[in-house]
């Protein structure tokens, strides 16, 4: 019995733990985003890594739960639920709450990734106004 991406297999969804898909969403999210700079026509280094950086910092994260929760299934909410309460591993986190929305955030993005691929398209299309100008967020 293989493992893992050699034969495409993964453990059920529920017994991967929130911090693992959080891992995996932190990847998947920062990936998508640096592509996104790049097709925002990006071309230098210093650039890209500015416009990266903005986006996925645990703040920016937070605002696009916030505004994705409403569209999101009770499937989806469970999961931010189990990614939010996860344990703060960092005395240098200045801000718990954001922390763990970020976390819950990528925890979504890790499930989606590995269990829903078209449903993550459809999420990616309602963050993509705030990817590509952050400014238009609300004030929270």
């Amino acid at each position: 019995m293989g493992t893992g991406l050699v034969d495409n297999t993964l453990p059920p969804e529920s017994s991967i733990h929130p911090r693992i898909l959080a891992h995996l969403g932190d990847a998947v999210y920062e990936v998508f985003v640096r592509e996104l700079a790049l097709r925002q026509g990006s071309s230098k280094l210093d650039d890209v890594h500015r416009y990266t950086t903005l986006r996925v910092r645990g703040e920016f994260q937070a605002q696009l739960l916030h505004q994705l929760i409403d569209h999101l299934s009770d499937e989806e909410k469970d999961i931010i639920r189990r990614g939010r309460n996860l344990p703060t591993t960092s005395k240098r986190r200045s801000d718990h709450t954001t922390h763990r929305q970020a976390s819950a955030f990528e925890a979504l993005i890790g499930h989606l990734h590995l269990n829903h691929p078209q449903r993550l398209q459809k999420l990616w299309h309602l963050m993509m106004p705030y990817l590509t100008q952050p400014e238009s967020f609300p004030k929270l």
